[in-house]
């Protein structure tokens, strides 16, 4: 995914610079130790092959040192190439059914490709959420 530098861009909202090894690290751990961490792929063309990998999604705890906020974030990364043919839709959706509400709309709050993107904020209590883990597995 990190090669994917048009996606990448667009899923990450700091300063665009050029990925070091140090920086991919960083994404691969920040995966290993979120709290939900999804591969997203397609299905085997045939039985001789394995799904075709197209991108990934997370639920990742904030720093401790903000951790009483009791807050995470989503993230969503889909290779360019897969882009604008619903798999992130279907995606989120599935993220949603972890039993995420939707409880506000920050404005106007990313500028990206010349224009101002909404942010959403999406809820979840605790007891909520460990009966969606018992459910969903």
């Amino acid at each position: 995914m990190q090669q994917d530098s048009v996606s990448f861009r667009q899923a990450n909202g700091m300063l665009h610079v050029p990925p070091t090894k140090k920086g991919v690290q960083n994404y691969l751990k920040m995966m290993e130790e979120a709290l939900l961490g999804v591969i997203v792929c397609l299905p085997a063309p045939d039985s001789q092959s394995k799904p075709i990998p197209i991108g990934v999604f997370h639920l990742s705890r904030l720093p401790p040192q903000v951790a009483h906020w009791r807050n995470s974030e989503i993230g969503i990364q889909i290779v360019q190439a897969y882009q604008g043919q619903g798999y992130g839709s279907e995606v989120i959706k599935w993220g949603l059914r972890w039993g995420f509400k939707k409880e506000g709309v920050f404005r106007e709050q990313v500028w990206r490709d010349g224009r101002w993107w909404d942010g959403i904020a999406l809820g979840i209590l605790e007891h909520e959420w460990r009966e969606a883990q018992e459910k969903n597995g």
